[in-house]
């Protein structure tokens, strides 16, 4: 242990001596700085994503750092070993009774405390940041988590393998060669293929830290950082093995040699692990769809009502399911298909107390009652079931590319997550299967779109701990244990359970209710001299997009607006106007409005005091908080542009996306756009002759209809053209088994606006 701290000590000094480790080190501070001053900075130009997330200020530095740190190792890794055989210095320590081991280990110590240090003072530049700004509060956990996840692994693996080819090519020039051309592959080729596998600098690896849940997928991360960390020790063995040094006890050379074929086997089982992990879920996916298309076109039974009872364990939920079916059909159906997430497993199904014959393959339960279900009649089965959901069964009409596509805030990557299971979290929307369902979900036999199934919800669920529910319909609370009964039938039902702190108000008989986390009231401070009046805003902006825009009344008797994990993504469709962002009564807002541009609060306050000083403008401080208020309703819920215009007063969020998240991921229109709650959630139209017509319906009510021309200026076809010359060449199927959402959407635009059209003339416009 002593020679190896003295070699350590010599060789930090050395390195620290260097003028090349000096400048760049100083140049990738200074870099830093100036990201910093970007991004966290109290300017115009900096976002509130940016800083919402609280550990995104280490995050985004640790990466920034990672990057600079593993070019710089590269020369200092390579560097030694060139020096050491060109100056005759070394040989005193050759003599000595210093082993190969002593000698690498020590110099791999001496350069990875050196980057420690660099690590360690970018860390202490952005705690100065995070500490400045007053709203954004220190996660402390995370100035550890990082560099232990993203720095430390890649300083080992880049050092291990550069000390290899160092030993391997014998020339100092090749090997700065092929690592830099690696680095570059890295950065701007493999990028997030294969999940992230082939980035070793976890640029693109979804590692985001939720105040909720912390890291969504830990063990993927442990996965990934550990194969490179493994693999990185399996080189520095290697080096240890090769080096040319004078030969030494024979034994040794065999445990290093062992020791590197170990460690390196390690990291590429860890790699696969994490490879396959993927792989499975995208096969089970394809397993799943192939179960929709087998069971496409069965006749499919109608679910009156579900009664649902869900306990929250440590590590697992217990559920049953109560259930009225009816058969709507003209035949006897002898068999009743439901479909439930595949992570359940089915304890029991009972009706009358008495077991009912049933079989599973994935996803599809085939419920076979005593005699057959004949047509217009009801049967009562309670399903039991335990286990964890497969978020793999969500979105399966969502095309792969869509789902491995990256999320991000900046540089900071997201999962993206169609629901979440924690002892902290609860959150549960249809997508997920839940709850049974009738019949089987998308498929590609017939590519029709969801038809909506109202039903009779009841929950009676128990939450883990203190963590607070929140789901549809009136509540009632009794010893820990929550019950909620809606007053109407709904086409879907979600439940979330967090530790929330409830902000309420109650506004013309609706009750509107904000769930967050404690220390997540970053807005209330902006609206301090127009508390009073937020309920006349409120109303006011309601009654102009009601009375104004749709002609229709909000139907239910609450609203609740639920902060969830960053992590939680909710895709859109072409064919569909709701976005699972939006459920029965309630609106999910990613925590601390990160991801939305209307709620960055501060930069409009930046802006309208810069715009006041600069016009000598005499507005009240109320009359710009009134301002503020109206843009955040107009802009998040009563409007369908994804790109934020100009209020009154405020031409800053001219051309702004509402949707302030970075990847190919993206809306193009606005998913917090209330509309649903008026229509889509209400009711709906289902026509196995006209699969799209309730799609056109819900534009029409939401936008209105325009018969365009579509005229391209680009010299190209417009989304337009394509869907009209689509329709004279396929049908409407044929079209959606393209899955191309652009098409999909110009298509049920402009088909639905010839179809409205003809109505409209058919029955009148009065009538219409």
């Amino acid at each position: 242990m002593y020679n190896i701290i003295s070699v350590s000590a010599y060789e930090r000094k050395i390195l620290f001596r260097s003028w090349f480790f000096r400048i760049f080190a100083s140049i990738a501070l200074i870099l830093l700085i100036i990201i910093n001053i970007l991004f966290f900075g109290n300017h115009i130009g900096a976002h509130w994503s940016t800083r919402a997330i609280p550990a995104n200020l280490p995050y985004i530095n640790v990466l920034f750092i990672n990057i600079a740190q593993a070019v710089i190792a590269i020369f200092m890794a390579s560097e030694f070993l060139r020096r050491d055989k060109k100056l005759d210095t070394t040989e005193v320590i050759y003599t000595r009774p210093v082993s190969n081991a002593e000698y690498v280990v020590g110099k791999t110590l001496g350069i990875l405390s050196l980057f420690a240090v660099l690590v360690l003072m970018s860390l202490i530049i952005t705690l100065v940041f995070n500490l400045v700004k007053k709203d954004t509060p220190v996660t402390w956990e995370a100035y550890l988590y990082y560099p232990l996840l993203i720095a430390l692994p890649t300083l080992v693996y880049i050092l291990g393998l550069s000390f290899f080819l160092m030993i391997l090519f014998k020339n100092q020039a090749v090997t700065f060669l092929i690592l830099l051309g690696y680095i570059g592959l890295t950065l701007f080729y493999f990028k997030g293929k294969q999940n992230g596998l082939l980035d070793y600098t976890a640029l693109n690896l979804p590692m985001v830290y939720s105040d909720f849940i912390q890291f969504s997928d830990l063990h993927k991360i442990l996965l990934h950082r550990l194969a490179y960390l493994f693999m990185g020790i399996g080189f520095i063995f290697a080096t240890i093995r090769f080096i040319n040094r004078l030969p030494q006890i024979g034994r040794w050379n065999s445990i290093n040699l062992i020791a590197f074929f170990l460690f390196l086997s390690a990291g590429i089982f860890l790699g696969y692990r994490y490879h396959e992990i993927y792989r499975t879920e995208k096969q089970n996916r394809i397993q799943y769809l192939a179960l929709n298309n087998q069971f496409a076109g069965k006749p499919v039974a109608d679910i009156i009502s579900n009664n649902i009872v869900l306990i929250q364990h440590d590590n697992y939920l217990s559920l049953s399911s109560e259930l009225v079916i009816s058969n709507p059909c003209n035949q006897k159906m002898d068999t009743l298909i439901l479909s439930l997430n595949p992570g359940f497993n089915i304890d029991s199904i009972t009706a009358r107390h008495e077991n009912v014959d049933y079989f599973t393959t994935g996803h599809i339960i085939q419920i076979l009652p005593e005699n057959g279900l004949e047509p217009g009649r009801r049967f009562r089965i309670k399903i039991y079931y335990t286990g964890l959901p497969d978020e793999s069964i969500a979105y399966s009409d969502i095309p792969e590319e869509q789902r491995a596509s990256l999320k991000s805030i900046q540089v900071a990557k997201l999962n993206k997550k169609a629901g979440i299971v924690s002892r902290d979290f609860l959150l549960l929307t249809q997508e997920l299967l839940w709850y049974p369902v009738a019949g089987t979900g998308f498929n590609t036999e017939r590519f029709l779109p969801y038809k909506p199934d109202f039903v009779r919800f009841r929950l009676t669920v128990t939450p883990r701990g203190k963590l607070i529910p929140v789901a549809p319909g009136r509540m009632e609370k009794e010893e820990g244990t929550y019950h909620f009964f809606p007053e109407t039938d709904l086409p879907s039902f979600a439940l979330i359970a967090g530790p929330f702190i409830i902000k309420e108000m109650e506004l013309d008989g609706i009750e509107y209710s904000i769930f967050l986390k404690s220390g997540h009231d970053f807005f209330s401070g902006y609206f301090i001299n127009i508390a009073d009046t937020l309920s006349a805003i409120i109303k006011e902006e309601k009654d102009n997009y009601e009375r104004g825009v749709l002609d229709l009344y909000y139907p239910f008797k609450r609203l609740n607006i639920v902060e969830v994990p960053i992590q939680y993504h909710a895709y859109e469709r072409p064919y569909m106007q709701s976005i699972s962002v939006l459920q029965p009564e309630m609106i999910l807002i990613p925590e601390r409005g990160a991801g939305l541009s209307s709620l960055d609060f501060n930069r409009y306050a930046l802006f309208e005091s810069r715009t006041t000083r600069r016009r000598e403008s005499t507005r009240s401080q109320v009359e710009i908080e009134t301002d503020l208020f109206r843009r955040f309703l107009q802009v998040t819920f009563f409007s369908d542009n994804i790109r934020m215009r100009s209020t009154q007063g405020n031409s800053m969020a001219q051309g702004m996306e509402l949707i302030d998240f970075q990847g190919e991921s993206r809306y193009t229109r606005n998913p917090y756009c209330a509309f649903p709650f008026y229509y889509s959630f209400v009711t709906g139209i289902t026509s196995d002759e006209y699969p799209l017509f309730n799609s056109m319906v819900e534009v029409y009510l939401k936008e209105g209809f325009e018969v365009l021309p579509g005229q391209s200026f680009s010299g190209g076809l417009t989304d337009t053209e394509r869907a009209n010359l689509a329709l004279k060449q396929y049908s409407i199927p044929e079209i959606l088994k393209q899955r191309n959402p652009n098409l999909t959407s110009a298509l049920i635009k402009q088909a639905g606006a010839f179809i409205i059209l003809a109505l409209k003339n058919s029955v009148g416009s009065g009538d219409f």
